[in-house]
């Protein structure tokens, strides 16, 4: 499969050493605080499309989970955590409550790849993208 094909991990939030990171997928391991991430100065036009166009991503996958505030150091809900794609872009459900909450920086490719197909989430080839998720299961 080329890289172009291939669906572009976000953002993966996880706690090391008791710090919270966001850890970017395929930064091999390597994270940044969490802390440089906040107050992103997005208008409030930009967070509304920014969130209605995450909220509208096909579900790949989804569990039963607690989901916890690095940021607030508190537990923010407890039902379904679900992986979001676009068809290029995968994000978990998680991240969608820190934008909104936080005004959490998103990466700039990510932004700028919402915004030229105008926040309107398009067509995605399902069986593609599921194949791309799940091909491991057909060993």
């Amino acid at each position: 499969m080329a890289d172009e094909d291939k669906p572009q991990g976000l953002l993966w939030l996880s706690e090391t050493y008791n710090a919270p990171l966001i850890t970017q997928i395929g930064m091999g391991g390597a994270g940044r605080v969490i802390q440089l991430y906040i107050g992103y100065p997005y208008t409030e036009i930009e967070k509304k499309a920014i969130l209605s166009y995450m909220r509208s991503g096909y579900k790949v996958h989804g569990f039963m989970a607690f989901a916890y505030d690095y940021i607030a150091y508190e537990h923010f809900y407890n039902v379904s955590i679900a992986y979001y794609s676009d068809g290029k872009f995968v994000w978990v459900s998680d991240l969608i409550y820190y934008v909104e909450k936080y005004n959490f920086r998103l990466p700039r490719l990510f932004i700028e790849y919402m915004a030229a197909r105008d926040y309107a989430m398009g067509e995605i080839d399902i069986p593609a993208l599921n194949k791309r998720f799940f091909s491991f299961l057909s060993v």
